[in-house]
Parts: structure tokens; sequence; C-alpha cells
């Protein structure tokens, strides 16, 4: 062979192990980009592209070569094919192969002959067969193994060459058109994989620190606006402000109204923090109350989608000359980034029924932005998501998830149920299957058994109230059935020890063995006033304002019944009262708003932080009797609150409620405010803004979804599974089950501080919760009566755990490191292996008992 010949082939050769590194290069280059996805995609991407092992079976995978896959046992072969065929965006990956087959062809167009493009193509291929060999060789998971046979991928990737070469030389490529032409696809690439945020910059739907508000803060235009309603009206107008916003939440007000409401929203503009109110606010209901008063509620929209949780209302006087009032859930400054959905309903329900697999779709999805929590001085991030509103009536649980519109991640959920005249009243007869047929109707006489004829009786009682008092016409004011199933039972041997408004199309009431008192049913029955008036979301303030006028209104009831007030919610009931309205601290409740718990139980202290409204209502019923107190406390959860409503906002509406009712500067208005003023609800001091994570939760964003593996549960399937624990634990069905809620609201943000400063423990913490999601999908269901507890289960959880504990030493900590050293002994998890996810709760309810 020549010189010249020999250094021809050898400068093929160095150009096919170049064009061979540049394949490698293109194919890692993709897997990063879509591991910026938050769906299984990104998750399978970010497992590939960490280590050599991975890129390498994506190198193969490229070529078109099968992989052969094992994890934990388990094999099988993946046909890179499919991809293609599915429109997976892993089908990218084929870029890699074709970028560097075809560079090789034009960089050796001019020079090549039969002997050259041999060489060109083997070497190519060697190379490529090479770093597959080596990368399975050295994979970093010993848990996940990949390979594909070292022949077919030299094979293909020789193909590759040779096809890359004919390319080339039909078209003539020039090396800088190759260029461009990669330059032009990467940037192809690029645009779809960098679309969305990454997982560690994911918007938290209305979430936000637990910070201290800034009292006095306000938007720019605001105070103008306050003093030019305090010019028109001759005083001081009646204010909430929320300092998160910076806007007032509540206004009371006369303000003349010139070019109608529209007009006086434009004039006032300022006051919503809007640009432009009437643009962004769209009419939803008006309603006109026995006094002829008007009440105009709009919901705020962007670019055509609404935005959840934020309504205004406009509240005219009988003349409609002039505001009087003004709810004020508008989101000023909201950074919206697309309102465009390119995931489908469909898909998102899909999502949902992960969370809930038997629950009923209560309305068609509905497309929402979720606006994160407001920050002084900055725009509001928002997410498009889906609304999708799942009930089980069997469970008791009704609750709205929300799955993002644009990647499909389940983002958010939000409780619709709220535990604690014509009748049909159904009999579980100690059973879990709830009956079809109603065991006594409208009109029927008694049954003789206890439970039916008190339920019967206490809805009838509470529907005469409210239609007497105020004309209500049944919880939803337009004569909905009042249904109730009783005696319902967990278990056949385990009886309920709850009582629930369920929500839906169907709107029903729940309750347990000897729970048809007359105030438990009352307040049961005025969760489906507050959800067909307020709307009080059930969570956080408005959660416990919520519990707090069924409480109120269960008291009234029982005083309109019995011609008597015990002041205590449940006193009937086996185990005795659950709350003293009269002195709440007796079961533990703040009486005060600076004892107020920021606990993330009970869905943020609904059932203990209601203690506060019902001290300062208690005080107003001794001041001025309960019959007036309950007219202004009904006028303002049916008038003045909006869905989000906190302390601030229900005292302002009770104090608008008792000068409507009987006077500005009347005896009931003082003594409204200051039973307001006693309780520490002063309209100027404010509570820090509540904000809950779960530290699982949490584990499953950033380097987190690292951990997860990608042939096991996705994303979806795992916070589907934590919603479902996280049901069970507001029920607190079992011991075990109340008694994990609290060492969770303990010790989890001590586990979430923990892991935020160690990616490895949070990988370690997301991956357990991976391989949980079986047990935690189906515990407490029939399905949990099958599902195993697995050896493999117990084992990564007790590792887990001594990792949290020995990072907790390591941190300066100890008091967690200790618990997790009572609690792992307490579970005894060396008698857990091979009992089903229910047994094994069955049995942890003896260890905690």
């Amino acid at each position: 062979m020549s010189a010249r010949r020999w250094s021809r082939l050898r400068r093929l050769a160095l150009e096919a192990v170049g064009a061979a590194i540049l394949t490698v290069a293109v194919c890692w280059a993709i897997l990063a980009l879509l591991a910026g996805d938050s769906t299984a995609t990104g998750l399978i991407g970010r497992f590939l592209g960490a280590d050599l092992g991975g890129t390498a079976a994506a190198v193969a995978a490229s070529l078109g070569v099968p992989l052969d896959w094992s994890v934990a046992g388990l094999d099988g072969r993946l046909y890179p094919v499919t991809l293609l065929l599915s429109g997976s965006p892993l089908a990218l990956l084929v870029a890699g192969p074709l970028v560097g087959a075809v560079v090789l062809g034009a960089r050796t167009r001019k020079e090549l002959t039969a002997d050259g493009a041999a060489v060109a193509a083997g070497t190519y291929a060697v190379a490529l067969a090479g770093f597959v060999a080596a990368g399975g060789a050295l994979a970093a998971d010993p848990l996940v193994h990949l390979a594909a046979p070292a022949l077919l991928v030299a094979g293909a990737a020789a193909v590759w060459a040779l096809v890359g070469i004919l390319i080339a030389g039909t078209f003539r490529l020039s090396r800088a058109a190759v260029v461009a032409a990669v330059v032009a696809a990467g940037a192809l690439i690029a645009v779809p994989a960098s679309a969305e945020p990454p997982p560690g910059d994911r918007v938290k739907p209305f979430g936000g620190d637990a910070s201290q508000p800034r009292i006095g803060y306000k938007r720019a235009g605001v105070s103008a606006e306050l003093t030019k309603l305090r010019a028109e009206q001759g005083g001081e107008p009646l204010v909430a402000n929320d300092p998160w916003r910076g806007t007032p939440s509540m206004v009371g007000t006369r303000s003349k109204v010139t070019g109608g409401v529209p007009g006086w929203l434009r004039q006032h503009a300022g006051l919503f923090g809007l640009a432009d109110p009437v643009g962004s606010l769209r009419s939803v209901k008006e309603e006109r109350d026995r006094t002829g008063e008007r009440h105009l509620w709009y919901e705020q929209h962007v670019g055509g989608v609404p935005v959840y949780g934020s309504k205004v209302g406009i509240h005219l006087d009988p003349t409609g000359q002039y505001v009087e009032f003004v709810t004020n859930g508008a989101e000023p400054a909201l950074d919206v980034a697309s309102t465009q959905a390119t995931v489908a309903a469909g898909d998102a329900l899909r999502t949902a029924r992960l969370a809930m697999p038997n629950g009923r779709l209560v309305e068609p999805a509905k497309l929402y932005l979720l606006p994160a929590a407001a920050a002084p001085n900055r725009a509001t991030p928002t997410v498009l998501a889906w609304h999708v509103w799942l009930s089980d009536l069997d469970s008791g649980v009704s609750n709205a998830y929300f799955v993002d519109a644009r990647d499909g991640r389940l983002v958010y959920a939000l409780p619709k149920a709220a535990h604690a005249k014509e009748r049909l009243i159904y009999d579980a007869n100690k059973l879990t299957e709830l009956p079809v047929l109603p065991k006594r109707s409208e009109g029927e006489g008694a049954t003789g058994i206890e439970d039916v004829d008190d339920a019967y009786d206490y809805l009838g009682a509470t529907y005469d109230y409210y239609n007497s008092a105020f004309g209500r016409d049944s919880y939803d004011g337009k004569g909905g059935k009042l249904r109730a199933f009783v005696r319902v039972r967990n278990k056949k041997d385990e009886p309920m020890r709850n009582a629930a408004f369920i929500p839906d199309d169907i709107d029903t009431m729940v309750f347990g063995e000897g729970l048809t008192k007359v105030d438990v049913v009352a307040h049961e029955l005025t969760h489906g006033v507050t959800f067909n008036s307020a709307g009080l979301w059930y969570m956080y303030q408005s959660g416990a304002l919520n519990e707090s006028f069924s409480d109120i209104f269960g008291e009234k009831v029982e005083h309109h019944a019995t011609g008597a007030v015990d002041w205590l919610v449940g006193a009937q009931i086996p185990g005795g009262a659950l709350r003293s309205m009269a002195d709440p601290t007796l079961y533990g409740d703040p009486a005060h708003y600076s004892d107020f718990e920021s606990s993330c139980s009970d869905w943020g202290g609904v059932h203990t932080n209601s203690g506060i409204q019902n001290k300062a209502f208690y005080l107003l019923s001794q001041q001025i009797g309960i019959t007036k107190a309950a007219a202004i406390a009904y006028r303002t959860l049916t008038t003045y609150l909006g869905e989000r409503a906190r302390f601030t906002d229900s005292r302002v509406g009770f104090i608008e409620s008792a000068n409507k009712l009987y006077g500005k500067g009347s005896t009931e208005a003082k003594e409204t405010a200051a039973a307001w003023t006693a309780v520490g609800v002063d309209g100027v001091y404010e509570q820090p803004r509540q904000d809950c994570a779960c530290f699982a939760d949490e584990s499953l964003a950033g380097s987190g979804l690292d951990g997860l593996d990608p042939l096991g549960p996705g994303v979806d399937a795992v916070l589907a599974a934590l919603l479902h624990v996280r049901d069970l634990f507001s029920s607190a069905r079992t011991p075990a089950l109340a008694y994990y809620e609290v060492v969770y609201v303990t010790y989890g943000q001590r586990a979430i501080e923990l892991m935020s400063t160690d990616d490895e423990l949070r990988k370690r913490t997301a991956h357990a919760v991976q391989t949980l999601e079986p047990a935690l999908r189906t515990v407490g269901t029939a399905d949990g009566d099958s599902t195993v507890v697995t050896q493999a289960m117990l084992d990564e959880l007790r590792d887990l755990f001594t990792d949290y504990a020995a990072a907790d030493v390591a941190a300066g900590g100890g008091g967690f490191a200790e618990r997790i050293g009572q609690e792992l002994d307490r579970a005894a998890f060396d008698q857990m292996a091979g009992k089903t996810v229910n047994q094994a709760l069955a049995f942890l309810d003896t260890r905690v008992g």
C-alpha cells in the first residue's frame, strides 16, 4: 500500500471516529434537553443522561438496535421503532446517528473510494460498538441493566455511515451546508424541550412561603382609590387589606355609580390592581336579596381563561345607584405564560383518576389559570390547568384535581367534602356498602331506627330554620333534596367516627353510628349552604371559617329546635363533645387570633382554628342574643365572603352585615366589632400565611426526579398515591392514621430542611416513595386486601429513615433522629413483611394504641 493511500485511509478513519464522537454528543445533548420535561419522557431522559451506561444505551437505541433490560428480577426487550411509531419525543435520538453519518459523508465525499467507504463505515461502526460495550460495563446503577448486542450495534452503525455517505454524495453537500443543517436541527430540538420550565422551577399553585405579612403594604394606586372613597362617603370606608396582594379584599363604602357598574369599575380600577377591570372581569351571576339589594359577581379572566378562586362581588343598594360593598378576590399583576392547552381534557381526566380510580366525574373538566401565592412588588406566576372534579361517595371523598394543561402533571388537589325539604334517609345498617333505596322518605312515618328517624327529624328542623329565618329553600336555595346515609361503617367491624357533607351533582350527607344529633346534622347541612354560597375553600383560614359557620348554625338550629343552646359541638354523640364555642381552649382550640395554630394537619387546622370565630360569635350572642347574631353570620356567609376569605374578611363582613341589618352605630354593630376585637381580629394584626408542604411530595421535584426508576410508576401515579394517603389522614379513620398524621405534621418540615440541602437524600426519598406506591395507592381500599407489603419495601423504608436520622445528627439536630429510632421500634417492620397493606395498617393500629 502506498504512503499516500495509507494517509488517506487513516484520515478517513479519524474522520469516522470524529463522527462517532459527534453522534454520542448529539444523543447526550438530546437527553439533556428532554430531561427538562416533567413527564415520563423527562424521567427517562434524566436517567439515561446521568451516566455513561445510560448514554451508551441511548446511542444504541438511536441506531435502531433493540435494548435488553432487567430491573430487580424483571426483564424484557425494548424495540426503538415503537418510540418512533408512538410519537415519543425520545425518537429525537435518531438525530444522533443521522447528524454523525451525514457529517462523515460530507467531510469524506471528495476523496471517497470503495475501500475508503469501507474504512470510514467500518471505523464508525467499531467506534460506536466499542462505546456502547464500554458504557454498558461501566453503568453506575447496579439495579438497572441495559444492554445491546455488539454485533447489531456495529452493523446498524455501518449502515448509518453508508447512508450518510450516500446522502452527502447524492446531494453534494458541502461542509458549510452540513454545519448549518446541524445548527438548525439543534434549534428545532431545543425549542420543544425548553418550552416548559424545568421541574425544579415549577410554579406551585396558591403556594408561597409561610412569610410574615407586610402590614400596611398597598400596591400603587390603592391608597389613592381609598382616599377617593373616603371623600365620596365623608368618612373612613370599612376595609380588610390583603397584605400580600397589596389590595383590599373587602371594602364597605357608599360610592356613586356613574356609567353603570362597568363605568364604576373603570373609575376605581386601582382598587383591584387591574389595568382594565371591565375587560378582566366577566359576569357569573346576579342575585337580589329580600331587601332589594343587588349582588353582582364576576370572575377574573386572562386570555379567555378564568383565574381560579378570583371572584369579585359588587354589592349595590336597592336603587342600583350606589356601590355599598366590594368583595375583591382579583389577583393583580398575574404573569401568564400561556393560555393554550397542549394536554387534552381526556388525558387530564385519566391523570386525575390515578388519585381516585373509583371517582365519578361531577362536571366536565374545565380550564383555569392557577396563581401562585401573591407577594409584594412582584408579578404572580400562574399554571394553566384542567380542573377535574371527582367524587367517591363510598369513601366519603370529593376532590378537585388540577392537571397542568401544558405538560400533563398533577399539580394540585383541593378538597370539596367537608368532614366532621324532601328528605331521603338511607340506612347502611352498620355495613360498608351504601344502600340503593331509602329507608324513610318524605312524609313516611317513623321507622323505629333511632339514627334514621333522628336524621329525618333534624334535617327537617334545619330546613325549617333556614326557610323561616331567611327564606332559603334547602341548602342550595333551590329546593335540593336532603339526602343522608346513616349508620355508615368504614369496615364491617370498624364504625365510622365521622360525618361529612359530600358535594357533587347529588349532594349527600354521611353519618357514622350515633352521630345524627341535631347540632351535628345542622352542621353538615350548613356545609351545603356554604358550598352553594361563599364556597369557602376547605383549607387554611377559609376552611376554619367554613367549619365555624357550620358550628354556629349547628348551635342555632339546636336552639331553634329545643329552645336551649349548650355551646358544645356534638355533646350528645358517642365519646362526648368535640368543641366548645364558649371556651374553645377546653378542647385545645384557640380562642384568640394570636394563638392561631399554623398546623399542616386537618387541612391546615380547620377544626382547630374555627375556635377563633366561634368564640367571637359566642361573645356576640351573649350581648345581642343568638338569633340576631345568627342573622349577622348568615348575611356575612351568603352575601359578602369570597372563596379564600380570611378572619379579617369575616370580621368586616360581620360588621357590614350588622350595619345593614340593624343600622350603623347601633348596639348590634358596636357589639359585633367589639366581639371580633376581643378575639384579636382587629383589622390590623394578621397571621403569617400558611404553606404546607409534604416532604414526600417535595422529593418529586428538581434533583429528586433523578432518583426515580424510569421503569417504575410515573411521577403522577406516585403523587396520586400520596394524595390518597392525604385523604385518609384527613378522615383519621384508624388509630394508626391519626397517630402518624401527628408524627408527619411534627417532623415533616425538618425532613424537608434536610432533604433541601442533600440531593442524594432527596433522590433516595423519591425512589422510596415510588417503591411504596402500590401500598400507598391501595391502603384503606378493597385492593389493599390483596396488595402485599414486601420485604424490599420495608428494607428501603428502614434505610431511608436511618439516612434521615444520620442527616439530622450531622446537621446538629438530634430530636428528629431520636424520634425516628422510636418509631422504627414501634412499627416492628420485621413483623409486617408478607401482610397485605390493610393487614399491615391493622397491625400498626395495635402498635400505636
